[in-house]
């Protein structure tokens, strides 16, 4: 099976002098429990493009778990391949100490991988003979990032980790996001 090989397209360095303190959202710490994540995001790669939006909610301070879905449309240079997933996934983040308005995380990604791939091959009669498979994997995914607010309920959330397919025979891939949060 296919598999989208994301490429890292730009590496986000943000390098400004912010003193260390708190930043807050409604008067509370960003990252304080009962707090609230809803994003959104994607990826682009050679091959193709990933949407999908999360939410999760703060359970403890720092501690977030949510549930994330994201859609991959992959086209390959073979004009008659084209694959469609679907993956769902909850998470875990958990945020390392902060600056102003840098928020770093670690995060772990549990999720199932929902698939299918046509493939279309013209027949001698100008007609075209079409074949698709359907099928699940489940996957996990480990990686780095963090929310740079740009204000005080809105901003940035870049990361990259690796992904790996389980049980569909392909190497773990290197994989990036960019989201946009807000922060109710």
């Amino acid at each position: 099976m296919r598999l989208a090989r994301p490429s890292i397209v730009a590496a986000l360095v943000t390098a400004c002098c912010w003193h260390a303190h708190s930043a807050t959202a409604s008067g509370v710490a960003l990252t304080s429990k009962g707090g609230t994540s809803l994003s959104a995001g994607g990826s682009l790669s050679s091959t193709g493009f990933t949407l999908g939006a999360s939410i999760g909610y703060f359970v403890a301070d720092n501690l977030l778990p949510g549930v994330r879905y994201f859609y991959t449309l992959v086209k390959t240079s073979d004009p008659y391949y084209k694959g469609q997933y679907h993956d769902v996934s909850i998470f875990l983040r958990y945020y390392l100490p902060h600056l102003e308005r840098l928020f770093p995380f670690v995060v772990g990604e549990p999720g199932t991988h929902l698939y299918t791939i046509t493939e279309e091959f013209p027949t001698s009669d100008a007609e075209v003979e079409r074949s698709t498979v359907s099928g699940h994997y489940f996957t996990l995914y480990g990686g780095v990032g963090g929310v740079l607010l740009l204000t005080q309920h809105f901003g940035i959330e870049p990361n990259i980790g690796l992904r790996q397919v389980l049980g569909s025979g392909d190497p773990p891939e290197l994989q990036w996001w960019l989201g946009f949060g807000f922060y109710p």
